[in-house]
C-alpha cells in the first residue's frame, strides 16, 4: 500500500483564528434543530400530525448543516489525512473530522483532479480542501486539507499518472 500523502491541519486547535463565529453558527444551527425537533414532539401530543412532518424535515437540515459546520472546523484544526493506494483504488482516509472519514475511488475510474485555492461550503465558510478528484463521469470528491500549492500540485500529478496506468479500454 503506497502511502501518497499524509496531510495535517495546520491551525492549533487553541487558536480560533476568527473561526471562533463557525463553531457558534454550527451549534446554533444543531441547537436550532433540536428545538424544532421539541417542537414537533409537542405537536404530536396534540395530535397534529400534519405539520409534524414540517418540522421534521427542518429539523434535519438544520441538524446537517450545523454538522457540515462543525465537521469543518474540525477539519481545519484537528484532522489528518492520508492518500494511499491499494489493490488499484485511491483510499482516502481523514481522522479526526465527524463526516467523510473514508472514501475509495477506483484508479480507473477517475477522469481528472481538479486543484482549488478557496472552496466554500457554505457562505463565508470555508473548506480546507484544495483538491477534487472527479470520477465515473460526474462523481466527485474533496480532500487535500491544507496543502500547499507545490505539495497539491505534486499529489495530483501522481494521481493522475496511476490513474492512467489503470485505465481499461472497451
Amino acid at each position: 500500500m503506497p502511502l501518497l500523502a499524509t496531510n495535517k491541519s495546520k491551525k492549533d486547535p487553541l487558536d480560533l483564528d476568527g473561526k471562533a463565529m463557525d463553531v457558534v453558527i454550527g451549534v446554533f444551527y444543531f441547537a436550532l434543530s433540536l428545538a424544532f425537533l421539541y417542537t414537533g414532539c409537542l405537536i404530536i401530543k396534540q395530535s397534529k400530525s400534519d405539520s409534524f412532518f414540517m418540522f421534521f424535515a427542518l429539523t434535519l437540515i438544520f441538524a446537517y448543516f450545523g454538522l457540515i459546520i462543525i465537521d469543518n472546523y474540525l477539519r481545519w484544526n484537528r484532522a489528518e489525512e492520508t492518500v494511499s493506494v491499494e489493490d488499484g483504488m485511491l483510499v482516502i482516509d481523514c481522522r479526526g473530522s465527524i463526516l467523510r472519514k473514508h472514501k475509495k475511488i477506483s484508479l480507473s475510474d477517475i477522469r481528472k483532479i481538479k486543484k482549488l485555492d478557496r472552496f466554500e461550503i457554505l457562505r463565508g465558510i470555508v473548506a480546507p480542501d484544495k483538491l477534487r478528484v472527479v470520477y465515473s463521469g460526474m462523481r466527485r470528491y474533496r480532500f487535500g486539507i491544507c496543502m500547499d500549492s507545490k505539495k497539491r500540485d505534486e499529489l495530483a500529478k501522481k494521481i493522475i499518472d496511476l490513474a492512467e496506468k489503470h485505465i481499461t479500454y472497451k
